[in-house]
């Protein structure tokens, strides 16, 4: 007769718990069946058995498999192969434990370039839903970790694929989770990446007071480098926003971003190049934006970025100004 038993534990003493095995095992031996546990140690610990491995009821066997054979994959440099089986197992809809999680987030997260405007050399559309995923474990596990690690991750594969307002969403989260570190260099930079989501819908407006507080939080953490960054960011925001006479007042502070930031990404060393030239432009001084812009695409012409090209037009319709002038 098969019967089941529903044992409900909350401060019970441990030996009456071990009773109660200890009876259903005896209970499913006299009637000739194995008692088979989810758990591998515990399967062994009754049974007299060797460890080799999880048993076939364990729900990460899969997964775990997969994640194996991605960082086999990727290891051998097979990269839009690794793309390809991380889409597979997103589509297999199978649990994640937090191993997983971590292990995942390390091997795919090189993949999505943490800058913007990057050239991808692979199509990472299909990583988003399987980050995703990790970041959903990880909030439900309230693993602030891998909530850090995952997010990060997870903002710039919605910000590259132009999803703003979603990589807005987890950055919110992320500044949460880092309020309660007390981590206010991460706060800085995540607040001047939370405005740059505006910026790159042009909307400056919005984009200005992120980086303000950016760069009033770097300046308190004596962070050169990216104070200037963040200044940068919210010149360009006053530019766009047509307010050059606050800009006009700040010049001398605009042509020392350069030295501040000849050790940044190229991507950031470029904009005091930009900043000086639209300055130089409004001022009619076509001439001196032209040298200006060039400076800049020389600066990050090796940055595998589409700056370049974004650069160039500006350059273009600067080049195209000047022609125009001379008739």
């Amino acid at each position: 007769m098969n019967r089941s038993r529903e044992i409900t534990i909350e401060d019970s003493d441990l030996r009456e718990l071990l009773g109660l095995l200890l009876c259903v095992l005896i209970e499913q031996e006299m009637s000739g069946k194995k008692l088979v546990c989810d758990d591998e140690p515990l399967d062994a610990f009754l049974h007299g058995a060797e460890t080799n491995g999880p048993t076939v009821a364990n729900l990460f066997l899969m997964p775990a498999a997969y994640v194996d054979n991605i960082q086999k994959l990727n290891a051998e440099g097979h990269t839009h192969k690794v793309i390809a089986m991380a889409a597979e197992l997103t589509g297999k809809d199978y649990p994640l434990s937090l191993k997983i999680c971590y292990d995942l987030v390390r091997i795919l997260a090189p993949l999505i370039p943490q800058y913007p405007k990057p050239i991808l050399l692979h199509d990472i559309t299909p990583l988003g839903p399987l980050f995703e995923k990790i970041w959903s474990v990880a909030k439900e596990t309230k693993d602030l970790v891998l909530q850090e690690g995952s997010g990060q991750v997870l903002y710039r594969w919605y910000e590259h694929h132009q999803s703003f307002k979603e990589a807005r969403r987890i950055l919110t989260a992320l500044m949460d989770v880092l309020q309660h570190k007390g981590d206010s260099i991460s706060i800085a930079f995540l607040t001047n990446n939370y405005g740059f989501e505006y910026a790159l819908e042009d909307r400056w407006q919005e984009a200005m007071p992120f980086f303000q507080q950016a760069a009033e939080l770097f300046g308190r953490n004596n962070d050169e480098m990216n104070h200037a960054n963040a200044r940068a960011n919210f010149f360009m925001s006053k530019i766009e926003c047509g307010d050059f006479t606050f800009v006009e007042q700040h010049t001398e502070e605009l042509e020392n971003l350069n030295k501040k930031l000849e050790n940044a990404g190229p991507w950031q060393k470029r904009k005091p190049w930009i900043l000086l030239a639209k300055i130089e432009e409004h001022r009619g001084n076509i001439k001196e934006a032209i040298r200006l812009a060039e400076s800049a695409i020389e600066t990050v012409s090796n940055s595998a970025t589409k700056y370049p090209e974004l650069d160039g037009e500006y350059l273009a319709s600067l080049i195209e100004k000047a022609q125009g002038s001379l008739f």
